[in-house]
């Protein structure tokens, strides 16, 4: 129960991040560019700065697909350790074989 919390709340600070991020790139685009009307700039400028500052990726955290733990995460599988050595028990992971698990 806890873990399908942590993972919908990490979805979400992923999706307003990228939301924000967009806004960002375009609004900075708008202000670099030449071409465009200087009216148009001081308000790209001003939308820029009333944009959220807590959208950084500094905050988000690696989370585990099945247990939502937040330690310990291989993120090449985006799985915790012991999901990882269960899984890999189970011979359900391809090209992982177990040592001495």
């Amino acid at each position: 129960m806890k873990a399908d919390i942590t993972i919908r709340t990490e979805k979400l600070k992923r999706i307003y991040y990228i939301k924000a991020e967009l806004k960002r790139g375009i609004l900075k685009s708008l202000i670099l560019n030449n071409n465009t009307k200087n009216i148009n700039r001081l308000y790209a400028n001003l939308s820029l700065r009333s944009l959220p500052k807590r959208t950084s990726i500094v905050k988000q955290h690696k989370v585990c697909l099945i247990t939502g733990r937040q330690r310990g995460i291989y993120s090449k599988f985006n799985l915790s350790r012991h999901a990882l050595k269960k899984l890999g028990l189970e011979n359900r992971l391809q090209n992982i074989k177990t040592q001495s698990w």
